[in-house]
């Protein structure tokens, strides 16, 4: 009978952890949770807000330790990636999705990045997206633009995740010792060594390898990268407020596909017609608004609209060739996207979802290769030790700087079906 009554008990207290839950709760007292098995035995899939933290906390300690290539000026200066080393975790977002908890937004410092990761412990490596500069709060999280492609990166994010829950996989046993580590349920005085290798400092981005493929990581002794343009990396310009102003319809965006190309255009500085120098990165101008709107017009059949502005992959490509550059329109191949950047040449990249099909600009490539261990108090060396790699490639998504971070490219895979890319 005792054994009983607290069953039910754990069962009321379940529900009722259901109906806690706030959208706009940065630390909630409880999260969903989906679990195998009853009573002593049940294992949770969802990261908690503790496990969430500390993740976190370990990630950016990592990132901060580690200079990995970040900016290429405008002389090709390359200037390393250095994070704050004392910037804290300011806020933890819970997003969920259909009632279950599927991912964390992580910032920290008032403007010094944050992370997004999945929240799911069956997934494997859960880091998504790095953002080395700028917020995302909760408020931001629950009013995302559908105008902006990272609206439909991260919505995807949501279902895919929500979607892997479902199916209950077993969660690796790395993981579980991982998670249990993380939430203080491991033995005493065990802690999670977590490592970002860095680069050798005498390596070039020239003898990175070139084949982007699970059997090349065996090869892959340290982190690697190749930087993305200042243009890129800086650049927070969006849609409408004054970007807009030459609209031909008054009112209406812009349009991803004339600021994507716009953003290429002041890459190169070219074509030459336009006023580069009084186009500040960081907000509007008169040759900036003028630019984009030539930038539309040499698109053919340019679709004008107070929801959205646009246009079709082979009518941007056409806009393109009349700017002068040689595009070619193919599907998303991650090698062929590495050569571009390696020769200094951003690339435009294109996904669809329910809601509709972006168009944003990437730059950069990123190799990372993460040391994960334990190791016990007063320990110097980690046990167990096992690697995680992560190729991503940065994405301005072109929507005031919302959401440009170092995005996980198996992540953006899995936009949709339908992903092409276009180079020139």
């Amino acid at each position: 009978m005792n054994r009983m009554r607290t069953l039910l008990v754990g069962l009321i207290t379940l529900v009722l952890a259901f109906g806690a839950c706030q959208k706009d709760d940065v630390q909630p007292k409880s999260s969903p949770v989906l679990a195998v098995a009853v009573g002593e035995n049940a294992v949770e899939y969802h990261v908690n807000v503790k496990e969430a933290r500390e993740f976190a906390g370990k990630i950016r300690g990592a990132l901060a330790k580690t200079p990995l290539p970040g900016v290429r000026d405008e002389n090709f200066v390359v200037h390393p990636s250095h994070l704050k080393k004392d910037a804290e975790i300011s806020e933890i977002v819970p997003v969920d999705h259909k009632g279950e908890r599927v991912m964390y937004v992580v910032n920290y410092g008032d403007e010094d990045g944050y992370i997004i990761f999945a929240a799911d412990k069956s997934i494997g490596w859960p880091l998504l997206s790095v953002a080395e500069k700028g917020h995302l709060s909760a408020q931001e999280v629950a009013t995302l633009s559908p105008q902006t492609p990272f609206t439909g990166w991260f919505e995807g994010q949501k279902k895919r995740i929500y979607d892997h829950l479902q199916k209950g996989e077993e969660i690796p046993k790395r993981y579980q010792e991982l998670w249990e580590v993380l939430g203080g349920r491991a033995e005493k005085g065990k802690e999670i060594s977590l490592e970002l290798v860095p680069p050798d400092a005498q390596g070039d981005a020239n003898t990175m390898p070139r084949v982007r493929g699970s059997w090349e990581h065996r090869f892959l002794y340290q982190s690697q990268g190749i930087p993305a343009s200042s243009v890129v990396y800086y650049c927070e310009w969006g849609q409408g407020d004054g970007y807009n102003d030459y609209a031909k319809l008054p009112g209406a965006y812009i349009g991803c596909p004339a600021l994507a190309v716009g953003i290429l255009c002041h890459t190169h500085k070219y074509p030459k017609d336009y006023e580069y120098s009084e186009m500040p990165l960081n907000g509007p101008s008169e040759p900036l608004a003028r630019m984009l709107r030539d930038i539309a017009d040499k698109i053919p059949n340019y679709s004008w609209g107070y929801e959205g502005s646009g246009a079709s992959l082979t009518n941007i490509v056409i806009g393109l060739k009349k700017l002068g550059y040689d595009a070619r329109l193919s599907d998303f191949d991650p090698d062929a996207a590495y050569e571009e950047v390696r020769q200094d040449k951003p690339i435009l990249l294109y996904g669809s979802e329910e809601n509709g099909a972006h168009i944003w600009i990437a730059d950069g490539y990123r190799k990372e290769l993460w040391k994960i261990g334990y190791r016990f108090l007063f320990s110097f060396w980690s046990i167990y030790p096992w690697e995680e790699y992560r190729d991503c490639m940065y994405m301005n998504w072109g929507w005031y700087g919302e959401g440009n971070a170092w995005v996980d490219l198996k992540s953006w895979t899995y936009f949709d079906e339908n992903k092409m890319m276009i180079t020139y």
